[in-house]
């Protein structure tokens, strides 16, 4: 087995999950899941079980957790799901990665249209005319 595997799922409304799409480094599997017998539901989920328990092969995903809800959506009718212990190793979810790496900063209220006419407004209701007179003699940037 790979050290890595992608996988993506994607739905539409109302299927929980349409289709499976599992790529190693050098094949790229694409199961569909709409309509399928109890017995194919069966064989999908003893693959993905075994292929999420898997610790020497690390799980790619893009946004984990709503995959995770979709796959036991998608299982769940059929008596089975993911939510046990044991149940997932060495998953990476690059999303949170990405969320990680973005640095957000909050604007200073003085730096904004609304955020200064707000500090503003507190200033005139302290009477603090020195703030009033500060804030009125800034530029906005």
């Amino acid at each position: 087995p790979p050290d890595f595997v992608g996988i993506d799922l994607e739905w539409s409304d109302p299927q929980p999950v349409s289709i499976i799409q599992i790529a190693t480094p050098s094949r790229v599997f694409v199961v569909d899941c709409v309509n399928r017998t109890p017995l194919y539901m069966a064989v999908l989920h003893c693959l993905l079980d075994w292929l999420l328990k898997r610790e020497g092969t690390t799980k790619l995903f893009f946004g984990f957790p709503h995959d995770l809800v979709r796959l036991n959506m998608l299982f769940g009718p059929h008596g089975r799901t993911f939510g046990g212990k044991g149940h997932i190793a060495s998953v990476l979810d690059l999303y949170m990665q990405r969320v990680r790496r973005v640095e957000l900063k909050e604007p200073r209220k003085e730096d904004t249209p609304l955020g200064r006419e707000g500090l503003l407004g507190e200033a005139l209701l302290a009477e603090n005319l020195d703030e009033v007179h500060r804030l009125g003699a800034e530029p906005l940037p």
